[in-house]
């Protein structure tokens, strides 16, 4: 929802973004896990102000979106803070980590919805909104360094090799075969991303595609994240499919379903053979006699 409403803010402004902060603010305290679409979906929308210095509809958004994302995520910390206190810093819950996030996206969209209204060179005004995106980001990351050691910033080093040794979906991609079966739609569909990037000239799609290769590095170290890359791959399959399909648009329409079929079914043979890969054998169990004797009990 919060990437979607990022997308419709491009053209809607000031109620899409509303919307958009409000769902970042559900996502960030529901999980924190949701951050990295947080940060894609701030991203994204900057970058498309500054390839738009024409369209103010951007910075609204974007300055409604901090304002409401930092207003929501005060008010649930003030209702559900940490047991230790407002001011502990917690990067698995809601917390004050995420309270500075959020008041920097809002400094961060305030900033562009001024600079909107200022009489600077295109190129100048995106150099004023990278430094001060980048000053925020190095500022959160000084602040809580914990954010940078993924889970194991939580705890000690011994202390996470103990507890998260036996956790399987902690542990890294290490073989070809996990890889394929975890992250190899995710790859498919940043390859095709990378590949429209290049083809359209697009600095969008290719900060999707950057987004994109940063999630498999994220699911390659620990495969709790593996289903981001699958979002990707489900998000983008819509459009994969229509510009395959557009090739063939000369053609029958018997032939143009029959492709439509095709693909679609090599889509879900692989989702299949995933899915049958990552399932362990099953293991034949000895029949239990049905006669109750002192033994068999």
């Amino acid at each position: 929802m919060m990437a979607g409403w990022a997308v419709r803010s491009a053209w809607l402004g000031r109620p899409a973004g509303r919307k958009m902060g409000a769902w970042a603010a559900v996502g960030i305290w529901l999980t924190p896990e949701s951050m990295p679409f947080l940060l894609a979906s701030f991203g994204g929308l900057g970058l498309f102000w500054s390839r738009h210095p024409e369209d103010r509809n951007a910075g609204m958004a974007l300055r409604a979106a901090g304002t409401t994302f930092f207003v929501l995520v005060a008010a649930a910390l003030a209702v559900d803070p940490p047991l230790d206190g407002y001011f502990t810093a917690e990067t698995y819950r809601l917390s004050v980590v995420y309270l500075v996030l959020a008041a920097i996206a809002c400094a961060n969209g305030w900033t562009l919805w001024w600079l909107d209204r200022q009489p600077l060179r295109p190129g100048l005004r995106g150099i004023i909104a990278v430094l001060v995106a980048l000053s925020g980001l190095a500022l959160w990351l000084a602040l809580f360094p914990a954010i940078l050691a993924g889970p194991e910033g939580l705890l000690s080093a011994e202390v996470a090799r103990v507890f998260m040794r036996p956790i399987s979906e902690l542990q890294p991609i290490r073989t070809a075969r996990d890889a394929a079966i975890f992250i190899g739609a995710g790859a498919l569909a940043v390859l095709a991303a990378g590949i429209i990037a290049v083809r359209a000239r697009s600095p969008v799609w290719a900060f999707a595609t950057v987004c994109g290769v940063l999630l498999i590095v994220l699911a390659s170290h620990y495969r709790r994240f593996a289903t981001y890359p699958e979002i990707i791959a489900v998000a983008i399959l819509p459009i994969i499919a229509s510009a395959f399909d557009s090739s063939f648009w000369n053609h029958r329409q018997s032939l143009r379903s029959a492709i439509r079929v095709v693909v679609l079914s090599i889509l879900y043979y692989y989702r299949q053979l995933e899915c049958s890969a990552s399932c362990p054998p099953r293991r034949r169990h000895r029949a239990v006699p049905l006669i109750a004797t002192p033994r068999t009990l």
